[in-house]
Parts: structure tokens; C-alpha cells; sequence
């Protein structure tokens, strides 16, 4: 879940069905079916892979219809939760995300 700046509403926060990932090695993948994303927030896939050495983990996490507001460069605080509401295990980062020339928003 990406939270909005100040104490704002969250610009996105959806559950994904566990029952939808698959697991192979070291990676966990959802990848919804077509035309079941409205349940997903418009999320149609999310990839997390731990490295062999390490704690820290990659994301790809897309879709074509996420509903997300695209903030402005700054700071991002970025919260992932998973496992269900009673035993959820959540993990905080705050990135500074940069413009680069056509506006679009990358990290470092």
C-alpha cells in the first residue's frame, strides 16, 4: 500500500486473493485472470522475488486498470502487508522518488 502525503488517504490499497499465488524457488507470483481485476483494485499481476543472500526483496507489481493517483516527486512511504488480518506481517520503506524529463517518477 502506497500512503498519500501528510496523513492522507492511502492512493492504493487492495487484498489479493492468497489463494491465486504460486510459488517457485524463491518467487511468488499472483497473476489475476482476465476480467477479475475489478475485485483487485485493477491488479493483474505482482512478483516478489527474495534474493538468495540478502534481505532485500524485488516487486513488480502492475496492471492496466489500477486505480492509483500519481503523486508528485518527493517522498513515498511504501507499506506491504501480507498474510491475513490476524497474523499479517507488514513492511515500511520511505523512498525518494525523482521527475526525470517527460515528468515520469523513478527511484533512486
Amino acid at each position: 500500500m502506497a500512503s498519500g502525503r501528510g496523513g492522507t488517504a492511502p492512493l492504493l490499497c487492495v487484498d489479493l486473493p492468497a489463494g491465486l499465488f504460486k510459488s517457485k524457488g524463491r518467487t511468488e507470483a499472483f497473476h489475476a485472470s482476465k476480467g477479475s481485476t475489478t475485485s483487485t483494485g485493477g491488479i493483474d499481476h505482482l512478483v516478489m522475488h527474495a534474493p538468495k543472500h540478502g534481505t532485500a526483496a524485488t516487486f513488480d507489481l502492475g496492471g492496466k486498470h489500477v486505480a492509483l493517483a500519481v503523486p508528485s516527486a518527493g517522498n513515498l512511504r511504501v507499506t506491504l502487508g501480507i498474510g491475513d488480518e490476524a497474523g499479517a506481517s507488514c513492511g515500511a520503506q520511505t523512498v525518494q522518488l525523482r521527475a526525470n524529463k517527460r515528468g515520469a517518477l523513478r527511484f533512486p
